[in-house]
């Protein structure tokens, strides 16, 4: 490819494939990149194309210590890709469950982390054009996912495959919803327009795990997240955690308000606000970086062993292959490591796409769900053994076939630090498919659901193209709400009466269902049409607007009239001597 030569193939999704490959030059130079390459198939289609060079144009655009390096893009003899620079480190999503169950994460290493994710991300929100306009991005994904920390501790923000710009020439569907819902805004949730607060808000939730100690919406569902989105329904930290640090919970407060108005306008204020904190700290937190890229080291140096030996001796076959003449092409290695399979959540493949715009709006992913995508190491204390089993090299004959459909076990593709260099993070871009309606292509995203039953979290996706009914297969829906003057809306459509009973083809996708009516608190619900439906919308009546204490802290009752946050109420000072909280082992969303 060009000049660069396939040596592993990290991972697989709809819309192409991701491999570790190496530039070689004269006098022995080597130099590692990540390649995303479109599948040659989809090239053909301009929706794809244009989403794949969208993506890669903004990609190639990003510059900054903070921000993955796309170094190269290209679009030559039928094929397209892109080339990234080689991350050696693992995600955040890695760190604090590996680290967080030994108690190896401190809590000013895990805010130092967000801190220097910040830096990435106001660089990333304020990013012009070459005549000096904004380009307005909004990563639309900011989860631990796509936070990833080198071993040498930087820390880097990954993956704009559903980042979105001014400058793109693919528009997303209406009401077309991409990124991970537990770590989605309100107005991202209700498929509203959003800006950079968004983004802001899953730095919020992230850090609030990160106090915590556990998932900010542990025990709910996909559907019951979405319900309390909707309603502006945020957990307090001050709630789950009555003893917390108060300047980290105002921070926090701030950063996961309800309404954007509510929260810092731009990540670097909140930055700020977290380098005071760390400011607080006996060393400052100027350490704590360095000191977690030493952790990370030891408690990831089975799997960096493995995959620096499959790379010295896939090289070392180039350069036999060089020196006595014969072809390039050398077996394409794949690592498996069953027993961390989907350690990495952007291998399983699972990224759904979520709609709420309309029963006929989207098909789901063009993808089949792996089985045991997604899942990390036993989350409860001991259950993890003392050893990593290790994992085993398998040869796939090259080049691959690039159209051949994704295997079984692709989940289990590079699960070992390998992939932590930057493939979970640019797989979810890779996993975009798109709904094939007319010419049209629309994005895809990732949507987490829980497992309560499993010892380890699991990803889940909207049924694939595979798996969907037929179109002629329907549900029997009946809505209605409670006055009976009340207005009833699907999508935002208005419904023609009240209550209100049809036959809609089932489709499998989240729908809202509003109810409003003058004098009443609007309410609205979440439904997937993939069974029959008979919901009722009973309002409650509006109360009288009064001088009332304030909301509690991080859940404001109304949208306040300027960008500023409110003042949050005292909160019980926290204990003195109370040690730092390692992450919680239970902490990887569903």
């Amino acid at each position: 490819m060009g000049r660069y030569r396939l040596i592993i193939e990290l991972a697989q999704g709809g819309m192409g494939h991701v491999y570790l490959a190496v530039a070689q030059g004269p006098a022995g130079f080597a130099k590692l990149s990540v390649i995303k390459e479109l599948k040659p198939s989809l090239i053909e289609e301009e929706g794809f194309l244009h989403m794949f060079l969208d993506e890669a144009r903004l990609s190639a655009r990003l510059s900054h210590p903070n921000v993955v390096q796309t170094n190269e893009v290209n679009v030559e003899n039928g094929r397209a890709f892109f080339a990234m620079e080689y991350l050696d480190g693992q995600s955040l999503l890695r760190v604090r469950s590996r680290l967080g169950r030994s108690g190896n994460l401190p809590l000013a290493s895990h805010v130092r982390v967000l801190a220097e994710a910040c830096n990435g991300l106001h660089y990333a929100h304020e990013l012009r054009d070459l005549d000096d306009v904004p380009l307005n991005v909004v990563h639309r994904d900011v989860s631990p996912h796509n936070v990833f920390v080198t071993y040498d501790g930087q820390v880097k923000l990954v993956d704009f495959g559903v980042a979105k710009a001014m400058s793109q020439s693919h528009e997303t569907s209406v009401g077309v919803v991409k990124g991970k819902v537990p770590y989605m805004a309100p107005e991202h949730a209700r498929s509203e327009s959003i800006d950079r607060r968004a983004d802001i808000f899953g730095i919020g939730v992230l850090l609030w795990e990160a106090v915590a100690g556990k998932r900010m919406w542990s025990g709910y569902s996909t559907e019951g997240v979405l319900r309390r989105l909707v309603t502006n329904d945020v957990p307090s930290l001050v709630e789950a955690v009555p003893d917390v640090d108060i300047q980290l919970a105002n921070v926090v407060a701030r950063a996961t308000a309800a309404f954007p108005e509510a929260r810092y306008v731009t990540a670097d204020m909140l930055r700020r606000d977290l380098e005071a904190w760390l400011a607080t700290r006996p060393d400052g937190g100027h350490e704590s970086l360095r000191e977690l890229g030493a952790e990370m080291t030891r408690g990831f140096a089975a799997e960096r062993a493995e995959v620096s030996a499959a790379v010295n001796n896939q090289l070392q076959l180039l350069r036999e292959a060089a020196s006595s003449g014969r072809s390039w092409s050398i077996g394409l290695v794949r690592l498996n490591d069953p027993a961390m399979s989907g350690s990495h959540p952007g291998l399983s493949q699972s990224q759904p796409m979520l709609s709420l715009s309309g029963a006929n709006a989207v098909l789901p992913r063009l993808m089949e769900p792996v089985p045991g995508a997604g899942s990390v190491p036993g989350s409860q204390p001991g259950s993890h053994p003392g050893s990593q089993p290790g994992s085993h090299v398998s040869a796939v004959m090259a080049p691959p076939v690039l159209n051949r459909p994704a295997p079984r076990s692709r989940t289990a593709i590079f699960a070992g630090v390998l992939v932590g260099t930057l493939v979970l993070a640019f797989l979810a871009g890779l996993a975009i498919s798109a709904a094939r309606a007319g010419a049209r292509a629309t994005e895809t995203a990732s949507v987490e659901t829980t497992a309560p039953a499993a010892p380890e979290a699991t990803t889940v996706m909207v049924p694939s193209a595979t798996t969907v009914p037929s179109a002629t297969a329907t549900v029997h829906v009946q809505l209605r709400a409670s006055p009976a003057t009340a207005r009833l809306l699907l999508d935002g459509v208005a419904l023609p009466s009240n209550p209100h009973v049809a036959s809609i083809r089932r489709d499998g996708v989240a729908h809202q269902v509003r109810a409003e009516a003058p004098g009443y608190v609007t309410r609205t619900e979440v439904v997937v049409f993939d069974h029959d439906v008979d919901l009722v919308l009973r309002l409650d009546r509006a109360p009288v607007v009064n001088n009332g204490p304030a909301a509690p802290l991080g859940r404001p009752a109304a949208p306040p009239s300027s960008a500023g946050a409110p003042e949050a109420p005292a909160s019980p000072p926290s204990k003195p001597g109370k040690r730092q909280r390692p992450i919680d082992t239970d902490l990887e969303p569903r």
